[in-house]
């Protein structure tokens, strides 16, 4: 990065008037502490496939107010190609988030913009920004508003678009923004990649438009369609927000549900005082042990992260708290769904490809079609369902392991409330044959197949470093053998191509192992899934076992200990 050089990004920052607010840090930072500006200043933060994401601070590699204006503008650029003689309105959503420079980057003798910014702060920024380019804004007058209520807030309003304001369950001195479309879900390709290209572009204003207070009925409404999804047998639920916007509780009482709520986590704070290191993530099991030592006689503990979109759940079974992992999540919930379906239509079931098999054959069992093979990222199972045009069939539920759960048509994202109702009526159902969540999976795993599933994520030297780790995966060396297992075949989906964008071809660079064992008869089938993360230097693998129908608690054991050996056999591969 060159500090002074012309036309550099640093340059614009200190010397140009719209900036004027965050050249006094700027110049003390130079003064003291250059090397902290180098990230900050080395490129534009990037804009993905849904959005930017990452952490808030000083410089286009950052999260503040300019480049959420700037994202502002580019969406606006594509809104008005889209819609060219359109009154055009949006809604904007936003968490809990308030940047405190935990990792002490800033000054804190020097007047800083950027500290103490809130979520809020950036959803008025942006509010501003679209109105002054003449797209009028619903947005709440207080409080904040959960990515599925924006979800639903687009649909129900008539809305050409949604922004939302949050870095889910990142670390709290992140945050980030999610575009979405009409439809009410994230834009998929080839519409994040025209958004793209709206990046930088100029457009002329006629007149600004004016900035609306969201309904109250929008959110009731959310609220009570959530509620309605099915009727829940008694059970108790103790429920944390994690400091987040989620409104689980709320959802739960409105359907009859006994529901405590775990106080120190129901107050809104954007450093989550109460989270092990501030991470928010209900898919961490570890993340809602404190909320699980106040539950007093609860049957379930459920948190959501802080945008109120992914579910978390622990079971008290045997007296301790057990957790469901993400993929124990959609086979319970999956199967609840199917169960009550009571529609003339055929259900349909959508999941994308590294969701656990044992969802396909729950669906196939019940007669339901499957659309089981989405890339990852629950935005194209909001896709799906927009493709439902047979009338013969309708949408019952969709799910992803990442604690993802959607089971109406009235919203396009996973909402944290669905999974809760439906994991509820589960444990409601289970208990009154004196049973548990995890006896329920026990059965289900007698009946269908054992299932087994675990998840790496391996940090890379470098960004560039996915490239040349997928290409090695690419080609094994043969015969391989992994933890007992030999693999069978390789299968790529890059080889589904050729593909219209960039955004699309990167959805698709992902491989399975497809893995066998024929020593035994324990064991159906096996497989590990490789991908890139899209921003980070990042590799993920999802490992999968499937053990034959009625297995005995021995014979689970036994798998259990393939899993682990799989995991260290992976790991390696990994790093080699």
């Amino acid at each position: 990065m060159s500090a002074t050089g012309p036309g550099s990004a640093l340059q614009r920052w200190l010397t140009e008037p719209r900036y004027a607010s965050y050249q006094p840090q700027l110049r003390a930072l130079l003064e003291r502490h250059p090397e902290r500006l180098g990230d900050a200043f080395d490129g534009d933060l990037p804009f993905g496939t849904g959005g930017r994401r990452g952490l808030v601070g000083i410089g286009p590699n950052r999260i503040n107010r300019a480049t959420v204006a700037s994202s502002v503008a580019a969406h606006v650029v594509w809104l008005r190609r889209r819609l060219p003689s359109k009154d055009l309105s949006v809604c904007i959503g936003y968490d809990v988030r308030r940047f405190a420079d935990r990792g002490g980057v800033y000054l804190a003798d020097v007047p800083n913009p950027v500290l103490g910014l809130t979520s809020r702060d950036l959803a008025i920024h942006a509010a501003r920004a679209y109105a002054e380019a003449g797209v009028a804004v619903w947005l709440p007058s207080e409080g904040h508003l959960s990515t599925p209520e924006l979800s639903y807030a687009v649909r129900q309003l008539g809305a050409d678009g949604g922004l939302v304001i949050s870095a889910s369950h990142n670390p709290p001195d992140d945050n980030g923004l999610k575009v979405y479309g009409a439809d009410g879900g994230q834009l998929v390709p080839p519409a994040d990649e025209a958004l793209l290209q709206c990046v930088g572009v100029e457009f002329h204003v006629e007149a600004s438009a004016e900035i609306r207070e969201l309904p109250d009925e929008v959110r009731e409404g959310w609220c009570t369609s959530a509620s309605e999804l099915c009727e829940v047998p008694p059970i108790s639920v103790h429920v944390s927000a994690l400091h987040g916007a989620g409104r689980v509780d709320a959802v739960l009482r409105r359907a009859g549900v006994r529901c405590t709520v775990d106080q120190p986590q129901s107050i809104p704070d954007g450093a989550f005082p109460t989270i092990p290191d501030g991470v928010a993530n209900p898919e961490n099991p570890g993340v809602l042990l404190a909320a699980a030592e106040r539950a007093g006689e609860a049957d379930l503990v459920m948190g959501t992260d802080p945008d109120g979109d992914r579910i978390g759940c622990l079971v008290r079974h045997a007296g301790r708290w057990v957790p469901l992992s993400g993929q124990q999540i959609c086979v319970l919930v999956v199967d609840a769904a199917l169960r009550h379906w009571n529609e003339d239509a055929t259900p349909v079931v959508v999941a994308t490809h590294v969701t656990t098999r044992l969802v396909h054959r729950l669906a196939m069992k019940r007669r339901a079609k499957c659309l089981t093979d989405l890339p990852v990222g629950f935005k194209y199972i909001g896709e799906a369902m927009g493709r439902l045009a047979d009338p013969s069939v309708a949408f019952c539920i969709g799910v992803e392991e990442s604690h993802g759960v959607l089971s109406s048509t009235a919203l396009r994202d996973k909402d944290a409330a669905h999974g809760a109702m439906w994991l509820a009526l589960s444990a409601g159902e289970a208990r009154g044959s004196g049973m548990t969540l995890v006896d329920r999976l026990v059965e289900l795993y007698l009946t269908h197949g054992y299932l087994r599933c675990a998840a790496l994520s391996a940090r890379l030297a470098r960004t560039e470093d996915r490239a040349a780790v997928m290409t090695r995966l690419r080609a094994p060396r043969t015969p391989l053998t992994l933890a007992g297992f030999e693999l069978r075949f390789v299968e790529d989906r890059l080889t589904r191509g050729p593909f219209g964008s960039s955004s699309m071809h990167a959805a698709h660079d992902v491989l399975t192992y497809w893995l066998r064992d024929d020593a035994t008869t324990d064991l159906e089938s096996a497989r590990v899934t490789f991908r890139p993360s899209g921003t980070e230097p990042k590799l993920k693998a999802y490992l999968e076992i499937m053990g034959a129908a009625g297995l005995s608690s021995d014979g689970r054991a036994r798998i259990d200990r393939r899993m682990g050996a799989l995991r260290d056999a992976i790991s390696g591969l990994i790093d080699a």
